[in-house]
């Protein structure tokens, strides 16, 4: 409990400070969206990766999405490092990237959670046993 804290501390002093020096926000919701995007990018090129080394099929599909995922992130670092200067904009896309991944894991059951309320499902009774 209190490493998180602590974490949480850490970051919001962080981003404070840049966003006083440089007039920049790190965590805001437009850097999340490139991350969320370029992190699922990543994660499903990998899993089709795998699939096609398994079964022998084309790898370059799931390079592909990997190379595009990887590009999005290279992209959110530049972004950083233009709005604020190379040492801060470096050092702080490398903790953006790390917590924007943990987030993007746990926005994925979220909004799974969220499509599975809104779909409304109801139970299917066979009548004809």
């Amino acid at each position: 409990g209190l490493s998180l804290w602590f974490l949480y501390w850490a970051i919001t002093t962080l981003n404070d400070k840049v966003i006083k020096k440089f007039k920049y926000d790190f965590f805001e919701q437009g850097n999340f969206v490139i991350a969320f995007i370029s992190n699922l990018l990543i994660y499903f090129g990998h899993e089709w990766y795998l699939e096609a080394i398994e079964k022998s099929g084309d790898l370059l599909n799931g390079m592909i999405l990997m190379g595009v995922g990887g590009v999005g992130l290279l992209l959110l670092v530049i972004i950083n490092i233009r709005r604020t200067n190379v040492i801060v904009g470096f050092f702080g896309s490398i903790i953006q990237i790390a917590l924007f991944a943990v987030a993007s894991f746990f926005a994925v059951f979220m909004i799974w959670i969220a499509l599975a309320a809104l779909s409304q499902t109801r139970p299917v009774y066979n009548l004809n046993k």
